[in-house]
């Protein structure tokens, strides 16, 4: 759990040393989330480069069943979901409700993050529990940009 706490405040020296103590890398927070799935919900890239670096597990899921990937491009932080999709993430895994990263992004109005997506073979038509594409959570979100984007995306 000290891992976590770390992992959540960005501190990669508490990080290092929580390590160093042999604490658990897998040990897991609020919404099930390991320490890895917390620096990335945080943002905090350097903090996800080090627990990667000492073996943090990048397919670990939280209670939603949402990946690292679904976790970066939810909260719009693009350079780490920059990083992940080096690791050769399925970018259009579902997490519980069906919801790829791209519906997560699009519902949140990410157009950066639903380019970079698109661009690594996302499905923009991929369909959630309740039969929802992508550009129907844009508009239900009422993201302008977004229901742009994806529109102009969707006529290429």
């Amino acid at each position: 759990m000290e891992v976590f706490f770390a992992a959540d405040s960005g501190n990669c020296e508490e990080i290092r040393e929580k390590l160093q103590q042999g604490c658990s890398l897998e040990a897991s927070g609020e919404f099930e989330r390991t320490p890895l799935l917390t620096a990335i919900f945080r943002g905090h890239l350097h903090a996800v480069q080090l627990l990667r670096q000492n073996g943090a597990n990048i397919n670990a899921r939280d209670k939603f069943q949402r990946s690292a990937i679904h976790i970066a491009a939810k909260e719009g932080h693009e350079e780490i979901l920059r990083l992940l999709l080096q690791e050769k993430f399925d970018v259009n895994s579902e997490d519980i409700f069906g919801r790829t990263p791209l519906h997560l992004a699009a519902l949140k109005g990410h157009v950066k993050i639903a380019k970079l997506l698109l661009d690594h073979k996302a499905n923009k038509n991929a369909k959630d529990n309740k039969g929802k594409i992508p550009l129907d959570l844009a508009h239900r979100g009422r993201k302008d940009n977004m229901i742009h984007f994806l529109e102009n995306w969707c006529a290429l």
